[in-house]
């Protein structure tokens, strides 16, 4: 935990003992979502350049299915 406070601190540029006294489990929710949009982007930008196919979505089998069949309901597709 205490390297996750530092880590956030660092990220918004803050001292930890004030992100400890200001801070919120928000704050913690956020950096991690953007550090990993930031990685997906540079990952997608690394591989653009060697001319491989972007990263595959993190979704599950499942969760792709839905999305699937929902876009056929759109469409009127079987």
């Amino acid at each position: 935990m205490l390297a996750t406070i530092d880590w956030v601190a660092r990220r918004y540029g803050v001292l930890p003992s004030r992100l400890l006294l200001e801070g919120d489990s928000i704050d913690i929710i956020l950096a991690t979502l953007g550090q990993r949009y930031e990685n997906f982007v540079t990952e997608n930008q690394r591989r653009k350049s060697k001319g491989q196919a972007p990263v595959a979505p993190d979704l599950t089998q499942e969760e792709m299915m839905a999305m699937l069949e929902r876009a056929k309901k759109k469409t009127g597709k079987k």
